[in-house]
């Protein structure tokens, strides 16, 4: 999560998303920069955890009016960049490697560890547990990645710099057939990504979310009172 208290512009960090490319760019511009993806890391804070942070915030920039904002990916190809990232080499020792796997053995495993959960910690999974806060939608814009030239023009002009993402922290390609998934297992997965299938194509539609809209908020929040 990058914080730039003059500007009033909150980046959250939802994993998958670019985010180191983006905190490559312009992370040492940010006045405040958490960092840390394990263990207590706050690079990747969600909507609900940041809560507390945000009236530290206000209280601390009381005159300030600050705007959040992330990415959010089309929910397969996300699930795809994480099977993808753990395939590499360097995690063939460790519990989250794939590399032994097909994308379609995955999926199945994935879906078999979703059955097992509570129907109401099923509502809040992938992207969709990252933006939610109290069942609404609690970052005020988000763009969709598939489009992340749009998120980069926001960024530059609430920043007044030109940024340019470096390419970093990229999951390897893997072969085609690797790669392939069968039409029942998408069925089988359906259910467990519907939220975030939703949401995203919504936010496809209206080019990016903004909270300031109120039919984009009507929208969302209506999706999600759904599940």
């Amino acid at each position: 999560m990058l914080i730039f208290a003059n500007q009033g512009l909150i980046v959250f960090a939802l994993p998958k998303t670019g985010t180191t490319s983006i905190d490559t760019a312009i992370g040492n511009k940010a006045t405040i920069r958490l960092k840390g993806t394990k263990g207590m890391g706050l690079k990747h804070i969600n909507a609900k955890r940041f809560n507390k942070w945000n009236k530290a915030l206000k209280q601390e920039f009381p005159n300030q009016k600050f705007v959040s904002c992330c990415v959010m990916r089309e929910p397969i190809d996300w699930i795809s960049s994480w099977f993808r990232y753990r395939s590499r080499e360097s995690l063939k020792n460790s519990s989250r490697y794939t590399g032994n796997l097909t994308f379609e053995e995955y999926l199945c495993h994935l879906c078999d560890r979703y059955e097992k959960k509570s129907s109401k910690s099923l509502k809040l999974m992938g992207q969709s547990k990252f933006i939610i806060r109290k069942n609404t939608i609690g970052i005020d814009r988000i763009f969709p990645y598939e489009k992340i030239d749009n998120f980069t023009q926001f960024i530059s002009k609430k920043l007044d710099i030109k940024i340019e993402l470096p390419k970093r922290n990229i999951s390897p390609e893997l072969s085609k057939s690797k790669m392939e998934i069968s039409k029942e297992t998408l069925e089988k997965l359906k259910p467990f990504i519907s939220l975030d299938v939703n949401i995203y194509n919504e936010i496809v539609k209206m080019g990016s979310y903004d909270s300031s809209k109120e039919d984009h908020k009507s929208i969302l929040n209506g999706i999600i009172n759904q599940f």
